[in-house]
Parts: structure tokens; sequence; C-alpha cells
């Protein structure tokens, strides 16, 4: 099972029979006010420069989000991926909240990119799948659904299999390598259980589910960023621990 995306020049395989591919994070706004007012005078430069470094730290995939207070994010993201289309050869996840936002990226983007993220929320379900026919692009399905993030394992594969479901029912044109499931993290301390996280059991408790992990952050030096691993108790979670690619 492999899920391939692309740019222009390269093509990343993300599959459990190759190594871990790290998504550089780094080009978002929330909780980085530089980047936040760059953003919104529309100055572009740090986003380049986000992009390079993160290449050269050893990101195979570049996160692009510009969502922000004061910011038009249909008019300032397309701008962006273009401008880490030029800066860089890797390919690109588009994350944006707006559909119309994402769809103005998608109409730039060349290649075929990851899209993070569609929820299992009907109006995200209605709104975020039919684009992704449209530009054959490869999708983050999150397990947050209209009760918000689910406390249990049991939850959240059934909210992966309702995104499934309804990803299939658009047609036959919806190939299994085009899927990406990803549970949010959640302390050990905030969860139901002490010492047990909900979504890291998934990898024994599911193993028909677990096919390719993902690490999507590069805030640290490319070689101390880990595959997701169980933390001890009273420990966070690693960002992002479980990205899932499913049949």
């Amino acid at each position: 099972m492999e899920t391939k995306v692309s740019s222009a020049a390269k093509e990343v395989i993300i599959s459990g029979n190759l190594p871990t591919r790290l998504i550089g994070e780094r080009i978002n706004p929330s909780g980085r006010k530089r980047l936040t007012q760059a953003l919104q005078s529309g100055d572009l430069d740090m986003v380049r420069k986000e992009a390079i470094a993160q290449v050269k730290a050893g990101a195979d995939i570049i996160d692009v989000n510009v969502g922000a207070t004061g910011i038009d994010e249909a008019a300032l993201l397309p701008k962006a991926v273009k401008i880490v289309m030029e800066a860089v050869d890797v390919p690109i996840c588009i994350d944006a909240e707006s559909p119309k936002a994402l769809e103005a990226a998608l109409k730039v983007y060349k290649g075929k990119p990851i899209v993070n993220s569609v929820k299992g929320e009907k109006k995200s379900l209605e709104t975020v799948l039919p684009l992704i026919k449209e530009y054959g692009a490869a999708v983050i399905g999150l397990t947050i659904d209209d009760d918000g993030l689910p406390k249990t394992a049991d939850k959240r594969v059934a909210i992966a299999a309702r995104i499934i479901e309804w990803a299939e029912k658009l047609g036959s044109w919806y190939p299994p390598t085009a899927r990406l499931l990803r549970a949010p993290e959640r302390s050990v301390s905030g969860g139901p259980a002490r010492g047990c996280l909900p979504c890291l059991p998934w990898q024994s408790r599911y193993p028909e589910l677990c096919r390719a992990w993902v690490a999507p952050a590069l805030d640290r030096p490319a070689k101390t960023v880990l595959p997701a691993t169980s933390p001890r108790p009273g420990q966070n979670a690693p960002p992002y621990p479980v990205v899932l690619n499913l049949r």
C-alpha cells in the first residue's frame, strides 16, 4: 500500500515499507507572531525562507497554512503555494480551513498535493471531498466529527470509516492510495484512562488499518524527529502521533 504525492519535479511515496516521511509545518501563523504579521502585510519572504530551511533540515513535504485573523486566506494561500513551489522542489501539503481558499490553492498547484484535511463533520465531508475528486489530490482524514475530539480509539476508527464511506460514494475514482487518516493528539494526563493514550493503541488493536507513519513536525532538526511512540504517564504525546494510510 502506497500513497504518492508530487511536485512538478519530485514524487514522494508514503509507505510502511519505506522510511518515515517528514512534513515540515513551520509555515503556519498559529502561535507565531512574526509570521502572522508578515502574512497580514502580504510579505511572503518568511514563507520562502521557512520552506528552504525545512527542506535543508530533511523535510520531504512542506505544509502551507496562512490562516489567521486579518488575512484573506483565499487570496493569500495560492500566492504562498506559488512562492513555496518556486523555492523548493518537494511536494506541498495544502492546509486550509476555507474550501474557497483550498480550491484557489489547488488551482495553482503543479503536481499532486496532500490536502490537510477533511474531517468527519458533515459540512467538511460535503465541501472538501468533492475538491479532492476534482483536483486529484491526496487527503488527510482528521478523526474529529461534529461532537469534537473523540476520547476512545473505537470512536476514532468509526469516524475514519465514515470518511472513507463518504469518499467512496463519490465514485471509483477514489483509490486507496489517495487516503491518509490522522488521529489528533491528546495528552496522557488528560485522557480517560491512566497511562493510556487512546490513539496510540491503534497500531496493535487495529493492525489492518496501519500502513504508514508520517512525522509532520520539523521544529527541531530532522534527525531528532522520531516516529510516534507511547509516552510515559504524565507526558504529552508526540505531535500528531498517528497518521495512517487506510485501505
